[in-house]
């Protein structure tokens, strides 16, 4: 959540906020889970599904047409 308000404000893009946070969420799962390795593999298996359920979005963010909350 903390990655998400920290993106969004920086960049005012929900999208490339959210696909940030699903991207260090394997990370973050790393720091946390010393003895599992199941839910290490799950987040990452998650984020995978993740970015490819968002290609779309992915691309218009690369092209800049991704819309933002940015004031006009």
């Amino acid at each position: 959540m903390i990655t998400w308000v920290i993106c969004f404000k920086l960049t005012r893009i929900s999208s490339a906020s959210a696909l940030l946070s699903f991207g260090l969420a394997p990370f973050y799962m790393f720091i946390a889970t010393v003895d599992s390795d199941s839910f290490l593999v799950f987040t990452i298996i998650l984020s995978i599904l993740v970015f490819a359920k968002h290609y779309q979005n992915i691309l218009r963010l690369l092209k800049g047409e991704e819309s933002s909350f940015r004031k006009k």
